[in-house]
């Protein structure tokens, strides 16, 4: 039996991991554990274990079978994953979050990742208010997206 795919989750995770590889060529990615939650209000339809007070349930289905909100849910799962990616793999000199170069980055990144599982380049602007960085979007710079449809082409240190 095929594993099920979730392909926003695997295209983040592969470009990701791709930039941490260039970024720290000697360095071998360790395994890890990894478990997306959402908040409720992520899901077009309401939890059914609703006995708890947590923010984040068990909605009982894989992510690919949950019913999400739309306006923007892709991007900010793609945006979160991959933040958590460069988080957890990366030292906080080589990226920061709370930072505008790690803004940045993360948009870029994000990006990328976000139109190569979307199979298409949209205005982007779902990606930039995910990752708090200025709208520097698709829109304005098809092309940029364009040159980036794989993991080969990742951006650079500096950006």
């Amino acid at each position: 039996m095929t594993p099920p795919t979730h392909p926003f989750v695997e295209t983040a995770l592969s470009y990701a991991l791709t930039y941490v590889s260039q970024y720290l060529p000697h360095h071998s990615i360790q395994p890890a554990s990894i478990s997306i939650i959402a908040d409720n209000d992520y899901y077009s339809q309401p939890a059914k274990k609703a006995t708890s007070a947590s923010r984040f349930l068990d909605f009982g289905v894989p992510l690919r079978d949950a019913h999400k909100t739309g306006l923007g849910s892709s991007a900010a799962l793609v945006t979160a994953f991959t933040a958590a990616l460069l988080v957890h793999y990366l030292p906080q000199d080589a990226f920061d979050p709370s930072t505008q170069q790690g803004k940045r980055r993360l948009h870029n990144l994000a990006q990328a990742a976000h139109c190569a599982a979307q199979g298409k380049v949209g205005s982007g602007f779902d990606v930039a208010s995910a990752s708090s960085a200025p709208a520097c979007t698709a829109a304005s710079r098809p092309r940029c997206c364009n040159r980036t449809a794989s993991p080969a082409r990742l951006p650079s240190r500096s950006g």
